[in-house]
């Protein structure tokens, strides 16, 4: 799954990102932390208190476990 940063999300944590902006559960986001290179942007690795700006591209990889809620 890919997200664009907007202009309005400018400054905020990739954690606010996706769960307020990007709808993704605290379940999902917690296994997402745990799944190598889980979370990236731009192709690089970030952390969920990490800062994004607009323009950024975040990438989520599914964890194998088929029993995450999102």
């Amino acid at each position: 799954m890919k997200f664009v940063v907007e202009n309005d999300c400018d400054g905020i944590t990739v954690q606010n990102f996706l769960r307020k902006r990007c709808n993704v559960s605290a379940r999902l986001l917690t296994k997402l932390k745990r799944t190598e290179n889980g979370i990236t942007s731009n192709g690089e690795h970030i952390r969920s208190i990490d800062i994004l700006h607009s323009g950024d591209i975040v990438e989520l990889k599914m964890p194998d476990d088929e029993n995450y809620i999102t």
